[in-house]
């Protein structure tokens, strides 16, 4: 009897061996990724060299993997590439936007600080790194930005940084100046306003349509927008530059009894022989500064005044003097003087 059990042992010890060998196997070979993380996977044998200066690999390359394994059970092939990194998806909040820099890429173009998408978004928001890669995408802080959500971003290729929604409270206007773009027209002060980019929340619009860089002649009146503006790096580290930086300033307030007189600091030349600049229509109170440059507005004092009210008047091309409203009593008569006319 014992003879016939001994019989079996070697048979026991080579299917233990066999199921212990499957298990390592299977555990190197299938990988499972959680619900929140990404896993990085690296070729180490039987591929082609990475092209210089390149930090991510694609096609067979040997390297950092340039596609991710995303939420699951995945194949991994084991011994030639193997899962050296799980990272949690990156989380953007309901009041913040994502910042992209990317670590790979084609050079930016010259004189620009803020990267074009060359790829028109073919990687998905940065969610596919190989189109990123192969549709031209350009190395450096992105103008394409993160919205609220939660995202497999590749942490080699991609750094993310944070920055919080821009807040304009009421009674307040915002000033923006913008640290990349084509150069200011010549003689103005604030960059022409350009169609399409929502309240400077479409970045890529701004400067694709020719963005000027420097102080804006459009504003922000009260509200919430996602702007490309200064961010902090989720790893740590110095703040990021943006785009755009905002400056909060009080809006106009004319009080009862009061006229407000409007000195425009920007716009066209006004004639030497002139004291007060030609009138022009559809600047709604000087609240309208690209409709005032747009229709020839010049520089210098207006003839249009501000009555009581609360206006959001950009301080960098409108200078509003308060004065007191003259009052004419029962029984007096007042003389008016004109400086300006024929």
């Amino acid at each position: 009897m014992n003879d016939k059990m001994f019989q079996f042992v070697p048979y026991l010890v080579i299917g233990f061996v066999v199921l212990v060998v499957a298990v390592v196997l299977l555990r190197r070979w299938l990988v499972n990724v959680g619900a929140r993380e990404i896993a990085i996977k690296e070729r180490r044998y039987f591929g082609a060299k990475m092209p210089p200066g390149r930090v991510v690999a694609t096609e067979g390359e040997v390297g950092i993997q340039a596609d991710v394994l995303k939420p699951g059970l995945h194949f991994v092939k084991w011994p030639f590439e193997k899962v050296v990194l799980k990272v949690p998806l990156i989380e953007i909040g309901a009041d913040e936007l994502g910042i992209v820099e990317a670590i790979d890429g084609e050079p930016m173009p010259p004189g620009r600080n803020f990267a074009p998408d060359r790829a028109e978004n073919a990687h998905n928001n940065f969610q596919d790194p190989i189109a990123f890669i192969k549709r031209g995408g350009v190395k450096g802080i992105q103008l394409r930005t993160l919205p609220p959500g939660l995202w497999p971003i590749h942490p080699y290729l991609f750094r993310v940084s944070i920055s919080k929604a821009t807040m304009i409270p009421p009674g307040k206007v915002g000033v923006v100046t913008a640290s990349d773009g084509g150069q200011l027209d010549p003689g103005r002060l604030n960059g022409k306003a350009i169609d399409g980019h929502r309240n400077f929340q479409d970045a890529e619009q701004f400067i694709a349509s020719g963005g000027q860089k420097g102080p804006q002649v459009e504003t922000l009146t009260p509200g919430t927008y996602r702007i490309l503006t200064q961010s902090v790096p989720l790893a740590g580290g110095d703040p990021k530059p943006g785009l755009f930086s905002i400056r909060l300033f009080d809006a106009t307030v004319i009080n009862e009894n009061q006229v407000g007189l409007v000195e425009a600091l920007d716009g066209a030349p006004l004639d030497p022989r002139d004291y007060v600049a030609t009138q022009v229509e559809g600047h709604d109170n000087f609240t309208d500064s690209n409709e005032f440059i747009r229709r020839g507005g010049q520089r210098g004092p207006q003839k249009d005044i501000l009555l009581p009210g609360t206006y959001y008047v950009n301080p960098l091309l409108f200078k509003v003097i308060p004065e007191k409203a003259g009052e004419v009593k029962p029984g007096e008569v007042a003389v008016i003087v004109s400086n300006v006319g024929k």
